[in-house]
């Protein structure tokens, strides 16, 4: 599977923002939207650039959790890890539930969401 590594942009306050370089082959639009990420740099506002999810993740700005998505035709179960927008915790599930989300790596299929858990 081909990595496709971009900056996306979590809000982290009043005209701040994180900037995470993470592989978007993990999120297809819906979900990269649903955990109030962007691909789109912030036009206005001051961005923190941060060499790792780990560092990121001790400002308290953004939030990991476990996406469980399976194959409909197949049943096959993966589980795969996003980091989203801390104010998008509350939301995240119900935003997912029940939805499809492209997984896979060059040919992309529609799989359910069925679980998400935050770490």
């Amino acid at each position: 599977m081909a990595v496709n590594i971009r900056p996306v942009f979590f809000p982290s306050g009043t005209g701040q923002f994180i900037e995470l370089k993470l592989d978007l082959q993990k999120y297809d639009s819906a979900l990269l939207t649903a955990c109030g990420g962007s691909t789109t740099a912030p036009t206005s506002g001051q961005t923190y650039p941060y060499r790792s999810v780990k560092a990121a993740l001790k400002t308290g700005a953004i939030a990991k959790a476990t996406v469980t998505v399976k194959e409909p035709t197949t049943k096959k179960v993966r589980r795969i890890n996003v980091i989203c927008d801390k104010d998008k915790v509350a939301t995240l599930k119900n935003a997912l539930l029940p939805q499809k989300v492209k997984v896979g790596g060059t040919i992309k299929t529609d799989w359910d969401v069925t679980d998400v858990v935050f770490a």
